[in-house]
This record gives structure tokens, sequence and C-alpha cells, in this order.
């Protein structure tokens, strides 16, 4: 991409995407989805840059694959060469020196002679809630349908500090009004997604009964991303898995599985013949001994879990069962650097917490991520309000969505009794009446349910939630790690009246060498971690109002502020609900 804003590819999966505004060398520029700006410039195809993962593609995107973003090296091109086109966006600027704001695109009437002036994108837009995205129609804004031959330049008056001190005014009629009062306002929406677009069209504004509001161009609520993660673990937790699921290749296996090595190996050289498939990769699964190359198809031809609950749940028994054994096991034909997903059984440790409940902490060494943008809210990031959905179909009619594949260490943290997590005490029986009768909290949507209940609301979640969050807060104090840097995901499983649980606290980024081990060396001196957790959960600088915050009806937690529990956006998975103090002492 060409912009000074500089970016990483995973960040396009985190913060940005379709519908981002950058901040370019010559002004704002907006993302235009990939099949425009990226891969029709390039005559590429999505299939060529594929993230092969059949949970993710079955159980959460409903059929569609994932694509990784190509680098300038993966297309040979120079560092320099932008091979993502952006467009001009906002489309009005503001002259600094005449204090003018005019369309870009005609340029400002004072700097047309010979003295230039500086000038810059103006700063503000309009959007709704729907997701739709334009620019300030300022000629409607200052003219209010009167009628005057002025459309596209006006003088900026004022400014300073505040909104209030800002006045624009019209040098054809005269007209002028206080921005302040207009920024407040609810204005008509145009219905415009400028990200889907062609790059030199006019826009598309089809209209919205939405209102939309004026927000600055870099507002952090402007764009907010829907993003789905998912680890990989075992059975699919080796590099031949992912080679063998790449779309060409399972279904060529499917159609004709092979009957020996020599007939696999003319399979994959017409697929290569075709680019259908890297002959890199082609070399890497024939490197495998037959027998173990069937293993892995059979295992790629099995069932997939179809919804995100069961996705959670396969998970969470992977991790239970792999911090009993570990993987690959000791005794196994599996090599453990073709592994994505490895647990040392010898390096699982055991230690008590608050003096009763033994932990099993098992470290991660190495762990693997998918993560996934499905699209984006606007203002809202109610996850009740529908997000703006950013997949695009192919020339297949096959339907995309930008990904990346991330690599690093975690240590997933569950009772040694893992069918006795019992949470007890006054704050837990509110929190379980809640999660008995979720109408009476006001709240109806849950990432995950169980025959119906949010699973969130459960004292058992909470009580994980919430030692997590001081989990990621002692690790940052001990060791170094920003809270930032650590993210975390809490498990639950309900059988009737009982429950169990555990949490992985996690860091992963994108690159094959991961984070290299800091994390996972915390363990044999876990123990350090966990008594700094005894006074942390018992004490907060907020007392006693913090702790005096009780769960109720209409609200989404306890006992919980920033001075104590609360963490960066980029490590809760709950947007820092559902925690409360009480419960975790209670037990």
């Amino acid at each position: 991409m060409s912009q000074s804003q500089s970016i990483r590819r995973s960040q396009f999966i985190t913060t940005f995407g379709p519908g981002a505004i950058l901040e370019g060398p010559k002004g704002p520029r907006l993302i235009p989805r990939p099949d425009i700006g990226l891969f029709e410039p390039n005559g590429l195809s999505p299939a060529r840059f594929e993230i092969p993962n059949q949970i993710m593609s079955i159980g959460l995107l409903g059929g569609a694959k994932i694509y990784r973003l190509p680098s300038n090296a993966d297309l040979g091109r120079n560092a320099n060469y932008y091979i993502y086109r952006t467009k001009i966006f906002p489309s009005w600027a503001l002259c600094v020196s005449h204090r003018i704001l005019y369309f870009s695109m005609h340029g400002c009437p004072q700097c047309l002679g010979d003295r230039k002036g500086r000038q810059e994108g103006i700063r503000f837009v309009r959007a709704c809630k729907r997701g739709h995205l334009d620019d300030v129609d300022w000629n409607f804004l200052i003219h209010r349908g009167k009628s005057c031959p002025n459309h596209d330049v006006f003088n900026w008056i004022g400014g300073g500090g505040a909104l209030t001190e800002l006045r624009l005014s019209c040098s054809e009629c005269g007209t002028e009004v206080r921005f302040g009062q207009a920024y407040n306002h609810d204005w008509p929406c145009s219905g415009r997604k400028p990200e889907t677009e062609p790059l030199r069209s006019s826009p598309d504004r089809g209209g919205c009964s939405e209102p939309s509001r004026i927000i600055q161009r870099q507002a952090s609520n402007l764009r907010i991303a829907e993003i789905n993660t998912i680890f990989t673990v075992p059975k699919r937790a080796t590099r031949l898995h992912e080679l063998l699921a790449k779309t060409p290749v399972l279904h060529a296996v499917r159609a004709s599985p092979p009957e020996n090595k020599g007939q696999l190996q003319k399979m994959l050289e017409r697929l290569a013949k075709y680019n259908d498939i890297m002959p890199a990769d082609m070399e890497e699964i024939l490197a495998h001994e037959f027998e173990e190359i069937l293993e892995v198809v059979d295992d790629v031809n099995q069932p997939v879990p179809t919804n995100a609950f069961d996705i959670y749940q396969e998970e969470f028994h992977s991790l239970v069962e792999n911090s009993l054994n570990g993987y690959p096991p000791l005794k196994s034909n599996i090599s453990p650097t073709k592994v994505l997903f490895k647990v040392d059984a010898r390096k699982i440790m055991k230690f008590t917490l608050f003096g009763q409940q033994q932990l099993r902490v098992v470290p991660i060494e190495i762990l693997h991520a998918v993560m996934v943008q499905r699209g984006y809210r606007r203002l809202d990031p109610d996850p009740r309000r529908p997000y703006v959905d950013i997949g695009f179909k192919d020339e297949a009619d096959q339907v995309w969505y930008p990904g990346a594949e991330l690599f690093g260490e975690g240590i997933f943290i569950t009772f040694d009794d893992i069918d006795s997590s019992i949470v007890e005490g006054t704050a837990a029986t509110k929190w379980r009446s809640l999660f008995e009768n979720p109408e009476t909290n006001g709240y109806v949507e849950s990432s995950f349910k169980y025959r119906g209940h949010a699973l969130e609301l459960h004292p058992v979640f909470v009580w994980w939630h919430t030692l997590a969050h001081l989990m990621i807060r002692a690790i940052a104090i001990d060791s170094g790690y920003s809270g930032a840097a650590l993210q975390e995901r809490v498990y639950i499983e309900i059988q009737d009246a009982a429950a169990r649980g555990g949490v992985i606290l996690y860091a992963v980024q994108q690159g094959a060498d991961g984070t290299l081990g800091g994390m996972i060396s915390l363990v044999p001196s876990f123990n350090r971690i966990l008594r700094q957790i005894d006074g942390m959960a018992s004490r907060c600088s907020n007392d006693p109002l913090c702790f005096e915050q009780k769960i109720k009806p209409g609200s989404y937690s306890g006992s919980s502020c920033y001075a104590c529990l609360l963490l960066s956006e980029t490590s809760c998975e709950h947007r820092n609900l559902w925690l409360d103090r009480r419960v975790l002492m209670g037990l």
C-alpha cells in the first residue's frame, strides 16, 4: 500500500481492512475491497494465497475461504511498489494558508496563482450505524437547500481548540454557520459504502433511513473490526494437515483417492502445472511416507464442527486432553518440527491457588492461530447490531475473507481435578440466577450459548475470566510483558448442574518465529504469579467503592474497575465484561 502510515499485514485484519482510512503522503486514502484494489489490478486470484482451515471455513464462515494478503516479495515487486490501490477519501481538503475549504479535485482557488498554500485533507466525515460512510455534505450544511451557484469553495473561519469557535461561510452569498452546532446534530445518510465502488467511479449513494453523524476520520469508533480467532489443535495440528486441507488438493484427493505414492505425485504435478498449488507445497507433501499421508487425508475428511459453540468445546476438550498427555506424544511418529501445536508432557506443572485449589499449568511451546476479519461496525460496538460483511466473491462465486496465520506460545490453566469447578458464595449465587434467567439481565446476545443460556453469565465463567485478567496483570508486572501483548480465552463446559472451566493465556504474532519462548519460561516459577494474584484479588485502590459494586439486572460486571481488573481491548475477548472479584474471593 502506498501510505506514510506504515501498517503490518496482520494489522489489516486486526484494525484496518476495507472501509478504513489511512494517512497517505498526499492526504487520506480509503482502503477499497481487496477484489477491487488488490486482486483485479494485479491479475491475481485469492485462491493462490489461501489459508486452509476447515474448521474456520465450515464452522464460522459458512463455507467461505480465507486468503492472506500477499507481500511485495510474493509478487516479485520492489518494496516501495504499491500493490494495493487505494482511493482519495474524503474528497474535500483544507488550504491551511488561505483558510479555504474546497473540493480537492478542483483545488484551492487562491493557490492556482503564484502563491501556494499548505493543504491537508479535511478531518471530518459522516457515518451511520449501518456502516455507511461519506463526505460531509458541506454545501447542504451551509446553505440548507438555499439556492446558490457556489457548491464547492467555502471559507474556514476561526478554529482554535474548540469546534464551537469554528465557522464556515459562503463567499458568494455570505451564509455562515457554526460548525460546533452542526457537529452535534443528526444528518441524512447517503447510503454510500466507498470501499465497494470501483476505483475511478462516481460515488454510489443509494440512500439510507438511518441518521448519520459527523465524526473525525481518525476516531477509533469509525471502524470497529469484527474478528474471529481459532487455534489449531490436535487432531489437525501438523503442517501436513494444513497442506492437504488446501482446496485444490482436498478436492482432487476426494474425487480420486490415490492408491499409491506414484498416483499421488502425478495428481499433485497436475495441480502444480495449472498453478493450483505451489511446487514447494507439492514437494513438502511428497516428503512424507504414503501411510502417514493417508492417515492425514482421513483426518481432513472427518466432519468438523459447524457452529461456534462446538468449535469452542472441541478446542477445550483438546486442550484438556493434551494437558494430560502432551502433544505430540513421546512415543509417536509425528515429527515435533512439523507440528502446529506442541506441549511437552514433562514440563507440565501443578500449583496451588489461594492455598486450596490445585491448578495444572501447561506450557504450550508452539501455538498456531488463524484470525479472520468478517466485517466491521461503525459508531456502535454493540454486538447485537449487525456488522458490515466484507466478504467478496471470485469468478467461481466462492466467497473470501481476509485472514492471517499467527504463531506464538501460550499457557493453559485448568483445575487438576477437571470435574470439580465448583464456585460458591453470595456473588456466585447472584450470577447463577442471571444465568438461569438471562432475560432479567436485559442481555440477549451471547458468543456461546448452552440450552439457550448465555455462558458468560455462568459463575464458573466469571470466576475463570476474572482469574485470567488478574494473571495477565501479574505476568505484566513480573515478566516485563505489556498487558496489551497478552490475550486470553476462557473456556467453560456445563453438564447439567456441574461445570468445569479453564483459560489459555497466549501471545501470537505473524511470522514463523512466534514469540521465542518468553512466556512459557514463566511456568516453572508460576507460583510467584499466583501469590501476587492472592493479594490483587482482595485489594483494589478504589475499594470500598469497587468491592461494593454488585452484579444486578441490566449490568454486565460486578466488582471490577480499571485499577484492579480491566485490560486493554486487544487482550480481552469479552470487552471487559463478565468480571467480578467477589466471585473469585467467594470460592
